[in-house]
């Protein structure tokens, strides 16, 4: 016969077991052994699909991440854990470091780890969209990431005289 052990996913431990064996004549051995799982660095995890962010130009918008991240090791979804967010821009080279800030012709974007907020703050009078790739750090240096677009979109301003001078 064989006897299969799942262990409850990322809940290490010591676990003991007292198996009793009967044989057909009704004889019957009892046996105690031991099972202790180890705890393995499991990577951090998006709890969900982050949300594409759009903005009004001039609109500043922010995003708490908090909600998004996991990890069993690092500590349960709260501010101040041992996770870490950056991004950069998306579809580039891995040669660049992932960021806490980041400029760009559209906006300016900063990362607040203790807080785990995203701020976006778009240039004046700037519109169009620009992908980036959030990655979320445990403490150990692995990382998962999503690519997420921020959109502009244009305000229709009043009109306004320019160099306007009496003739």
């Amino acid at each position: 016969n064989l006897m299969t052990i799942t262990p409850q996913f990322n809940v290490p431990g010591t676990r003991t077991f007292n198996i009793t064996v009967t044989d057909p004549a009704g004889t019957n051995a009892t046996a105690t052994f031991t099972i202790n799982m180890l705890t393995v660095d499991d990577l951090p995890f998006f709890t969900q699909t982050i949300p594409n962010i759009t903005t009004l130009e001039e609109q500043n918008n922010s995003l708490d991440l908090t909600p998004y991240e996991g990890d069993p090791e690092n500590g349960p979804v709260a501010n101040n854990n041992l996770l870490t967010w950056k991004f950069q821009l998306a579809n580039i080279s891995n040669t660049t470091a992932p960021v806490n800030f980041l400029s760009t012709p559209l906006f300016n974007a900063t990362l607040t780890s203790a807080t785990d907020f995203l701020l976006f703050t778009p240039i004046a009078n700037a519109t169009g969209s620009m992908n980036l790739t959030l990655f979320l750090f445990d403490s150990t240096g692995k990382n998962v990431s999503q690519n997420i677009t921020f959109n502009i979109t244009n305000v229709n301003d009043a009109p306004a005289f320019v160099n306007f001078t009496n003739q």
